[in-house]
């Protein structure tokens, strides 16, 4: 079991090692879409590359949302498979978002072993949606 300060020293080594090996700008929340972000999440059992949808109006998330659902197929045959689609997805904080995500498991950010693993997870999956959001993103919008 880590320390809070190690955990912290671990986790901030964890994403310099990524930003090393694959050193990009990645679109993350430059989306030009409010509330419509990418996003990395890695913790001891699993890795995942989000899309959140946290629009404040119910009615605006839920559109954005559909419409990336109505690609779904072009979506998980040209560049990301096995993905789960979550219309109404609840955060920790009871926050209601619409979240699109792909994940890898059993992995762990606390096992150096496998951070090579994750690196090439995050790479390809969010390049994967990048390139699907660079395609689709007047409809989307």
């Amino acid at each position: 079991m880590y320390s809070k300060e190690e955990n912290q020293r671990l986790k901030r080594e964890f994403w310099i090692g990524f930003a090393e090996k694959y050193p990009r700008k990645w679109v993350l929340y430059d989306t030009k879409i409010k509330d419509f972000s990418f996003k990395f999440f890695v913790e001891n059992t699993k890795a995942q590359v989000h899309i959140d949808i946290e629009h404040r109006n119910e009615e605006k998330r839920l559109e954005y949302f559909e419409k990336i659902e109505a690609l779904k197929n072009i979506l998980e045959e040209e560049f990301i498979s096995d993905l789960v689609f979550e219309k109404n997805y609840t955060l920790d904080n009871g926050k209601v978002i619409s979240r699109i995500w792909v994940e890898k498991t059993p992995i762990s950010v606390s096992n150096r072993n496998h951070w090579d693993t994750i690196f090439d997870f995050f790479y390809e999956k969010m390049s994967a949606f990048e390139l699907f959001f660079i395609e689709y993103d007047d409809y989307i919008r």
